[in-house]
């Protein structure tokens, strides 16, 4: 499922207080002047840099991303951390064992005892909610929503996901300032929640893959 990129400034302008969602009947013309760019390529990006796949070796598995050369991978416990300096982007992935029968409800709840600085979907901070896609044989949810930060607007895509006797968590922050701090934010969440959440795929550790890049 995908939004035109008016509706993701218009909701996000609506949770954070700067406006009002437009009433039924035709969208109004984009936010920014000229041709939409493209859901891949946020407005701030360099025009001639393109998504990848690139390997999580520690996941273990893969993912698409805008720029790949330049996130950053770290480790912080179990979880899979990469940075993204130039948008002041993260994107937090972790998989784990679990019950047998395992809920989406009880995987977000070991995630937060692990990570308590998850994103925390708020009601009213919400401006999309959709099944989650990926990766194969997890179901849960994917929650995008949007809050007023210091820094300026904070963003965040949320996906988690239960499989038989697994867990899987996708974060995905980011933060913009400014007077187009809205717009830029919605790119960057309807790239994450369209492109980047949906490309996510899990690998046995003797399955062999040939990204385009490595990310240790």
């Amino acid at each position: 499922m995908t939004f035109a990129l008016s509706r993701w400034a218009r909701s996000l302008g609506m949770a954070l207080g700067l406006g009002s969602l437009a009433s039924c009947g035709t969208p109004p013309a984009p936010v920014s002047p000229g041709r939409e760019p493209p859901a891949v390529a946020p407005p701030d990006a360099d025009s001639g840099v393109r998504f990848a796949t690139v390997e999580l070796a520690t996941l273990p598995g893969t993912v698409a991303l805008h720029d790949p050369g330049r996130w950053r991978a770290t480790s912080d416990g179990s979880f899979t951390v990469l940075e993204h300096a130039p948008s002041r982007s993260t994107l937090t992935l972790r998989v784990w064992r679990s019950a047998r029968l395992v809920r989406p409800e009880e995987c977000e709840a070991e995630a937060r005892l692990a990570r308590p600085a998850l994103p925390r979907p708020d009601p009213e901070a919400l401006v999309d909610l959709r099944e989650l896609e990926a990766p194969r044989g997890f179901s849960g949810s994917l929650a995008v929503g949007v809050e007023p930060d210091p820094n300026g607007t904070h963003g965040f895509v949320l996906g988690i996901g239960a499989a038989v006797g697994r867990c899987f968590v996708f974060a995905f922050d980011t933060t913009a300032d400014g007077a187009n701090a809205v717009t830029t934010v919605a790119h960057r969440l309807r790239a994450a929640a369209d492109q980047i959440a949906p490309s996510v795929t899990l690998r046995d550790v003797d399955e062999r893959v040939r990204p385009e890049r490595v990310l240790q």
